[in-house]
């Protein structure tokens, strides 16, 4: 199968993700009012994946723990409920991911600086949903994992083509694999069990939906989504150390001017330097899950 003649499959046969029967029971826990963190720490460690995963990101530079965090009970005290689950998904999608290659790398490297960025910000700025937004903020590239995934040869060269040639790396998708962003997306939502206002901001995002203002909850996460990547770009031009833009630079929908983010986000320059800051400073501890 060729890129161009990929659009011809049906979406109906694309190898999906699935969730365990370990971690589909760790999403129901946590989805309850009353959880039991004992019985959800059992659950956890009788599934090896989800518990390295758990713990990885209890030890990860985000949370800047003293002592390494060796106990699942302990990282879940941690992390926080909602983060259980963004681990139940990224454990779910990095076994489904396997084997890995240069591409998926590529494409976890950019959602794991992201959603870290995100985290920084959602949390200064919109403090009880910043665990929220690092969810949207990780599950934003899923849908390129699921392509790559399923038509590795074929996908490496359309994005090698991508870079080469300056184009957006959606619009080549949905060009020549016939793929369109939001039905995949509604197939991993409902795979993943994501919140509603995660696909509604990422639905507006693939789509290119002009911001207009933050009222509604998605589109805070959408905000702070493509703050995100305006300020890694900037501080990719800086350093070589952790990306090469030229190799690993994302193409994504038109974003929102950067000044106009800032409007709508009640931004200054001191803060945005902040942040930028703060992503730097992660840069240079390798995070990854």
């Amino acid at each position: 199968m060729t890129a161009h003649s990929m659009g011809n499959f049906n979406l109906d046969k694309l190898k999906l993700p699935a969730v365990s029967e370990v971690g589909l029971k760790v999403m129901d826990i946590v989805s309850n009012d009353d959880v039991n963190v004992v019985g959800l720490a059992h659950a956890i460690s009788s599934d090896p994946t989800l518990s390295a995963t758990i713990l990885k990101y209890a030890n990860s530079p985000l949370y800047r723990r003293m002592v390494e965090v060796t106990n699942v009970r302990n990282a879940i005290s941690i992390l926080g409920l909602k983060n259980v689950r963004l681990a139940v998904a990224v454990a779910t999608m990095r076994a489904f991911c396997m084997p890995p290659d240069p591409i998926k790398e590529i494409l976890w490297r950019h959602s794991f600086r992201i959603a870290s960025l995100v985290r920084l910000i959602g949390r200064k700025l919109f403090f009880s949903m910043g665990d929220d937004m690092e969810l949207t903020a990780l599950m934003h590239d899923m849908g390129e994992l699921v392509l790559s995934t399923n038509f590795q040869k074929d996908y490496t060269q359309l994005f090698h083509d991508a870079v080469a040639e300056r184009l957006g790396l959606r619009d080549q998708e949905q060009l020549l694999l016939g793929v369109e962003s939001i039905k995949l997306l509604d197939r991993l939502a409902a795979i993943l069990r994501l919140p509603d206002v995660t696909v509604q901001a990422l639905c507006d995002f693939y789509q290119g939906i002009p911001l207009e203002g933050v009222a509604q909850a998605k589109d805070k996460h959408r905000a702070i989504l493509e703050l995100a990547h305006h300020i890694e770009w900037h501080a990719s031009l800086g350093s070589q150390k952790e990306m090469n833009p030229a190799k690993e630079r994302i193409s994504e929908p038109q974003l929102t001017p950067m000044e106009q983010l800032m409007a709508y986000l009640k931004l200054n320059e001191s803060q945005l330097e902040e942040f930028l800051a703060g992503y730097k400073a992660l840069l240079g501890q390798k995070y990854s899950l």
